[in-house]
């Protein structure tokens, strides 16, 4: 039985199990001989980040990255293509075959050629190579070599694929595989997506949907004549699809989002919910809130709405808070620079956080506004500037500033 994870702790678990491989002896010898280091398999369903997780590690450790797909390759791609050359014999010549560089280890030389001593080699669709290649592949995950070309000492291999339930074409590996790789299981996990698409500036209003309907978060199924997807990227791809429209001044239609979110129900869903968003940004009431403009009143407005009106409310707050942080250039966020622009963006967080006390009071709304502000960069930068007192006051009251202290 497989264990599953968090796409969160799997990264943890990739990057700690690369820093292990890249470790040296006094003699600069790796600790971990390259037969032994066993390559890590991330096996999920489509969708849930594996492939993102593996080049963000490698970023972060200052590594190379390459990836390629075991789907395009065949035996003779991935040991290279036979070639005759003459070799020196007994004083003459004689004809001999020769194989050319395999195209999966070609990217990774040429990688080493730029600089990029060592890296991760990222194989994706592993489990859905051909009868034919397999056997090349059972020695790849232990002897790092395909063909007469070896994998260069300081490059890590990692393997993702799907279940078989997502993708006909994966096999369900021999033992003898299955012992030369360590797998590692990943789950959507909700909670830990919208920490990230926080942390990136991820549309306010998907994050409000989402927490809102958390079943609408995953789906990858197969209904009768169509299939059903709805995944992590998805909304991620989403996400930044609107903000360009909305930029655009285009309309977001239920068209344009069942293009990403193919489920035809959850996309009318978002679109409902989106368009409620859109009132709400007519109404007005909005900008006199970020401006400090009757606060009391749309206070007494607001509390008495649906629960949805509300979230809707807190989203669009947020996203407007965000899209300013984003706007300010890095040498305004500097005690010596600081100036109107943060100040401005200082007071809007003032004014959110009241309007959200006196219509919501200190409940789920106000901590996801607040977790929201803490964990998004571009607020968290104006927010350690300027020590705004009632983020500050509130976030002590109800224990939420966790890691970042300001």
């Amino acid at each position: 039985m497989d264990f599953s994870v968090s796409i969160k702790k799997a990264k943890e678990m990739i990057k700690e199990s690369v820093a292990c491989y890249r470790q040296r002896d006094e003699k600069g010898n790796f600790l971990f001989p390259v037969k032994e280091q066993m390559p890590l398999e991330l096996v999920g369903p489509p969708g849930v980040g594996k492939t993102e997780i593996v080049e963000q590690t490698a970023n972060e450790l200052g590594i190379g990255f390459v990836s390629v797909s075991l789907a395009h390759h065949v035996r003779q791609t991935a040991l290279g293509l036979p070639e005759i050359v003459e070799i020196p014999f007994e004083g003459g010549k004689c004809k001999a075959t020769r194989y050319t560089m395999s195209e999966i280890l070609a990217p990774v030389y040429q990688a080493c050629e730029a600089g990029q001593r060592e890296g991760i080699l990222l194989v994706d669709e592993f489990n859905t190579a051909s009868d034919s290649l397999m056997p090349a592949m059972l020695g790849f995950l232990q002897f790092k070599a395909l063909g007469a070309h070896k994998l260069p000492e300081g490059w890590i291999l990692v393997l993702c694929g799907n279940p078989r339930r997502y993708n006909r074409h994966a096999r369900e590996f021999t033992a003898a595989i299955r012992d030369r790789i360590r797998r590692i299981v990943i789950e959507p996990d909700l909670e830990v997506f919208l920490e990230y698409g926080m942390e990136q500036g991820m549309h306010p209003d998907i994050v409000a949907f989402l927490k809102m309907h958390p079943d609408c978060f995953y789906r990858c199924e197969n209904q009768g004549d169509r299939d059903v997807i709805v995944t992590p990227r998805d909304w991620s791809n989403l996400s930044r699809t609107l903000a360009a429209y909305e930029k655009q001044g285009f309309a977001v239609t239920r068209e344009l989002a069942v293009q990403f979110v193919k489920d035809e129900h959850i996309a009318v869903e978002f679109i409902n919910h989106y368009r409620t968003y859109s009132r709400l940004i007519d109404s007005g009431d909005i900008e006199c809130i970020l401006a400090g403009e009757g606060i009391d009143k749309l206070a007494r407005k607001y509390s008495l709405a649906d629960f949805d009106v509300k979230w809707a409310v807190q989203g669009i707050l947020m996203r407007n808070i965000v899209d300013h942080s984003g706007c300010l250039k890095a040498g305004e966020l500097s005690l010596s620079g600081r100036g109107e622009a943060v100040e401005a963006v200082n007071r809007q967080i003032g004014f959110a956080l009241e309007f959200m006390e006196a219509a919501y009071g200190k409940g789920v709304l106000l901590e996801v506004t607040l977790n929201y502000l803490s964990r998004n960069n571009a607020c968290w930068r104006v927010l350690a500037l300027c020590r705004n007192p009632a983020y500050v006051r509130l976030s002590g009251e109800l224990l939420l500033l966790g890691e970042k202290q300001i």
